[in-house]
Protein backbone atom coordinates (compact mmCIF):
# COMPACT_ATOMS: atom_id res chain seq x y z
CA UNK A 1 0.00 0.00 0.00
CA UNK A 2 1.34 3.41 -0.83
CA UNK A 3 0.11 7.19 -0.70
CA UNK A 4 -0.99 8.78 -4.04
CA UNK A 5 0.49 11.98 -4.50
CA UNK A 6 -1.39 14.35 -6.10
CA UNK A 7 -0.37 15.48 -9.39
CA UNK A 8 -2.14 17.64 -12.33
CA UNK A 9 -5.09 15.82 -13.24
CA UNK A 10 -4.19 15.15 -17.21
CA UNK A 11 -0.26 13.82 -16.38
CA UNK A 12 -1.90 12.33 -13.01
CA UNK A 13 -4.46 10.04 -15.35
CA UNK A 14 -1.22 9.24 -17.93
CA UNK A 15 0.91 8.04 -14.88
CA UNK A 16 -2.41 6.19 -13.11
CA UNK A 17 -2.37 4.18 -16.49
CA UNK A 18 1.57 3.97 -16.93
CA UNK A 19 3.23 3.82 -13.87
CA UNK A 20 1.08 2.25 -11.70
CA UNK A 21 0.25 -0.65 -14.29
CA UNK A 22 1.03 -3.34 -11.38
CA UNK A 23 -2.14 -2.61 -10.47
CA UNK A 24 -4.03 -3.44 -13.14
CA UNK A 25 -5.56 -6.53 -12.20
CA UNK A 26 -7.20 -4.13 -9.28
CA UNK A 27 -8.14 -1.32 -11.50
CA UNK A 28 -10.35 -1.17 -14.70
CA UNK A 29 -8.21 -1.29 -17.67
CA UNK A 30 -7.67 2.12 -19.93
CA UNK A 31 -10.37 2.16 -22.18
CA UNK A 32 -10.08 0.74 -25.54
CA UNK A 33 -11.55 1.27 -29.36
CA UNK A 34 -14.42 0.10 -28.25
CA UNK A 35 -14.84 2.58 -25.24
CA UNK A 36 -14.19 2.60 -21.64
CA UNK A 37 -15.42 -0.94 -19.61
CA UNK A 38 -18.64 -0.69 -18.11
CA UNK A 39 -18.59 0.03 -13.56
CA UNK A 40 -19.35 -3.30 -11.85
CA UNK A 41 -22.22 -1.30 -9.77
CA UNK A 42 -22.02 -4.29 -7.48
CA UNK A 43 -19.00 -4.06 -6.15
CA UNK A 44 -18.79 -0.34 -6.08
CA UNK A 45 -22.01 -0.77 -3.49
CA UNK A 46 -20.04 -3.29 -1.83
CA UNK A 47 -16.80 -1.46 -1.10
CA UNK A 48 -18.71 1.74 -0.09
CA UNK A 49 -20.88 0.12 2.13
CA UNK A 50 -18.53 -1.71 4.06
CA UNK A 51 -15.89 0.75 4.26
CA UNK A 52 -18.86 3.31 5.39
CA UNK A 53 -19.42 0.88 8.48
CA UNK A 54 -15.59 1.21 9.78
CA UNK A 55 -14.75 3.17 13.17
CA UNK A 56 -13.94 6.71 11.72
CA UNK A 57 -14.77 10.91 11.93
CA UNK A 58 -17.80 12.70 10.65
CA UNK A 59 -17.58 16.13 8.86
CA UNK A 60 -20.74 18.01 7.82
CA UNK A 61 -24.43 17.94 8.83
CA UNK A 62 -26.47 14.87 8.73
CA UNK A 63 -29.13 16.76 7.16
CA UNK A 64 -26.70 16.80 4.02
CA UNK A 65 -27.83 15.16 0.86
CA UNK A 66 -24.55 14.27 -0.35
CA UNK A 67 -23.23 11.47 1.03
CA UNK A 68 -19.20 10.08 0.82
CA UNK A 69 -15.82 8.22 2.94
CA UNK A 70 -12.98 8.58 2.53
CA UNK A 71 -10.30 6.39 3.70
CA UNK A 72 -6.99 8.04 4.79
CA UNK A 73 -3.35 8.01 6.45
CA UNK A 74 -3.35 10.88 8.81
CA UNK A 75 0.42 11.43 7.49
CA UNK A 76 -0.10 11.45 4.02
CA UNK A 77 0.32 14.49 1.24
CA UNK A 78 -2.27 13.05 -0.92
CA UNK A 79 -5.14 12.77 2.09
CA UNK A 80 -4.22 16.62 2.74
CA UNK A 81 -4.46 17.69 -0.48
CA UNK A 82 -7.63 16.03 -0.85
CA UNK A 83 -9.06 17.92 2.50
CA UNK A 84 -7.94 21.44 1.00
CA UNK A 85 -9.85 20.36 -2.33
CA UNK A 86 -13.05 19.48 -0.19
CA UNK A 87 -13.23 22.61 1.70
CA UNK A 88 -15.50 24.20 -0.14
CA UNK A 89 -18.39 21.70 0.22
CA UNK A 90 -17.87 20.79 3.97
CA UNK A 91 -21.28 21.87 4.37
CA UNK A 92 -22.76 20.11 1.01
CA UNK A 93 -21.55 16.79 1.71
CA UNK A 94 -21.72 14.32 4.72
CA UNK A 95 -17.94 12.56 4.96
CA UNK A 96 -16.81 9.67 7.08
CA UNK A 97 -13.04 9.69 7.10
CA UNK A 98 -11.56 6.29 8.24
CA UNK A 99 -7.89 6.27 9.12
CA UNK A 100 -5.59 3.81 8.81
CA UNK A 101 -2.17 3.64 9.56
CA UNK A 102 0.79 3.10 6.97
CA UNK A 103 3.24 3.48 9.96
CA UNK A 104 3.42 3.26 13.44
CA UNK A 105 3.45 6.66 13.92
CA UNK A 106 0.54 7.46 11.60
CA UNK A 107 -1.52 4.59 13.28
CA UNK A 108 -1.02 6.13 16.53
CA UNK A 109 -1.88 9.38 15.29
CA UNK A 110 -5.08 8.46 13.59
CA UNK A 111 -5.89 7.07 17.07
CA UNK A 112 -5.57 10.57 18.47
CA UNK A 113 -7.92 12.09 16.11
CA UNK A 114 -10.79 8.87 16.83
CA UNK A 115 -9.89 9.77 20.38
CA UNK A 116 -10.00 13.50 20.22
CA UNK A 117 -12.88 15.04 22.82
CA UNK A 118 -13.69 16.58 19.11
CA UNK A 119 -12.95 14.11 16.51
CA UNK A 120 -13.60 16.26 13.40
CA UNK A 121 -12.27 19.47 14.83
CA UNK A 122 -8.73 17.45 15.52
CA UNK A 123 -9.12 16.21 11.82
CA UNK A 124 -8.96 20.16 10.57
CA UNK A 125 -6.26 20.88 12.98
CA UNK A 126 -4.39 17.57 11.58
CA UNK A 127 -4.65 18.98 7.81
CA UNK A 128 -4.87 22.37 8.76
CA UNK A 129 -1.26 21.86 10.41
CA UNK A 130 -0.04 19.23 8.14
CA UNK A 131 4.11 19.51 7.76
CA UNK A 132 4.49 19.14 4.34
CA UNK A 133 8.48 18.89 4.41
CA UNK A 134 8.57 16.18 7.04
CA UNK A 135 5.14 14.58 5.42
CA UNK A 136 3.48 14.18 8.62
CA UNK A 137 0.03 15.21 10.42
CA UNK A 138 -0.45 18.34 12.61
CA UNK A 139 -2.58 17.15 15.16
CA UNK A 140 -0.58 15.68 18.22
CA UNK A 141 0.14 12.16 19.32
CA UNK A 142 0.15 12.17 22.97
CA UNK A 143 -1.24 9.01 24.29
CA UNK A 144 -4.02 7.67 23.19
CA UNK A 145 -6.45 5.27 24.75
CA UNK A 146 -5.94 1.62 23.63
CA UNK A 147 -9.55 1.23 21.89
CA UNK A 148 -8.30 3.74 19.46
CA UNK A 149 -5.28 2.30 18.51
CA UNK A 150 -6.79 -1.02 18.09
CA UNK A 151 -9.75 0.18 15.87
CA UNK A 152 -7.10 2.41 13.77
CA UNK A 153 -5.03 -1.24 13.25
CA UNK A 154 -7.97 -2.93 12.64
CA UNK A 155 -9.24 -0.43 10.03
CA UNK A 156 -5.89 -0.88 8.40
CA UNK A 157 -6.51 -4.70 8.09
CA UNK A 158 -10.25 -4.97 7.50
CA UNK A 159 -11.13 -7.27 4.95
CA UNK A 160 -12.20 -4.41 3.01
CA UNK A 161 -9.02 -2.33 2.66
CA UNK A 162 -7.86 -5.62 1.36
CA UNK A 163 -9.88 -6.82 -1.26
CA UNK A 164 -9.94 -3.36 -2.77
CA UNK A 165 -7.46 -0.81 -1.46
CA UNK A 166 -4.15 -0.06 -2.67
CA UNK A 167 -2.99 3.47 -1.22
CA UNK A 168 -4.20 6.44 -0.09
CA UNK A 169 -6.67 8.58 -0.11
CA UNK A 170 -9.61 6.20 -1.66
CA UNK A 171 -12.81 7.87 -2.05
CA UNK A 172 -16.53 6.56 -2.40
CA UNK A 173 -19.15 8.89 -3.47
CA UNK A 174 -22.96 8.31 -3.36
CA UNK A 175 -23.80 9.56 -7.37
CA UNK A 176 -27.46 8.27 -6.21
CA UNK A 177 -29.62 6.34 -4.00
CA UNK A 178 -27.77 3.05 -4.15
CA UNK A 179 -25.46 4.12 -6.89
CA UNK A 180 -21.89 4.55 -5.42
CA UNK A 181 -18.41 4.68 -7.11
CA UNK A 182 -14.95 4.51 -5.57
CA UNK A 183 -11.77 4.78 -6.72
CA UNK A 184 -7.98 5.67 -5.36
CA UNK A 185 -6.34 9.04 -5.81
CA UNK A 186 -6.60 12.96 -5.40
CA UNK A 187 -10.11 13.73 -7.21
CA UNK A 188 -9.52 17.39 -8.38
CA UNK A 189 -12.16 20.05 -7.49
CA UNK A 190 -13.32 20.75 -11.05
CA UNK A 191 -14.35 16.88 -10.96
CA UNK A 192 -16.05 17.04 -7.77
CA UNK A 193 -17.42 20.06 -7.51
CA UNK A 194 -20.08 19.12 -10.25
CA UNK A 195 -20.95 16.41 -8.27
CA UNK A 196 -21.63 17.33 -4.50
CA UNK A 197 -23.27 21.10 -6.56
CA UNK A 198 -25.64 19.41 -8.35
CA UNK A 199 -29.24 19.62 -7.46
CA UNK A 200 -30.06 16.37 -9.09
CA UNK A 201 -28.23 12.85 -8.35
CA UNK A 202 -25.72 11.47 -11.19
CA UNK A 203 -25.94 7.83 -11.81
CA UNK A 204 -23.14 7.48 -14.52
CA UNK A 205 -19.90 7.57 -13.44
CA UNK A 206 -17.49 10.28 -12.93
CA UNK A 207 -15.33 11.43 -15.90
CA UNK A 208 -12.31 12.09 -14.27
CA UNK A 209 -9.77 9.68 -15.07
CA UNK A 210 -9.07 7.05 -12.68
CA UNK A 211 -10.39 4.09 -12.65
CA UNK A 212 -12.95 2.35 -10.54
CA UNK A 213 -12.19 0.18 -7.10
CA UNK A 214 -12.48 -3.22 -7.83
CA UNK A 215 -11.07 -6.67 -6.34
CA UNK A 216 -7.44 -6.68 -5.67
CA UNK A 217 -7.10 -10.64 -6.23
CA UNK A 218 -9.84 -10.50 -9.00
Amino acid sequence: MQYFLPIPTVLSILLVIVSLSGCAQFLDQPGSADGPHPVDWAVQKDFYTRLMALPGIDTGSVYCDRHMVILFDPDCPACTEQWRILQPYFTRARIHWVPIGMTETSIQRGAALLAAINPSAALFANFDRFDSSGQTGGYPIGDPPQWAVENVRANTQSAVVREYIWGTPTLGIELAPDRYFGFTGVMPADEIGPILNSVRFIRAAPNHGFMAIKHRHH
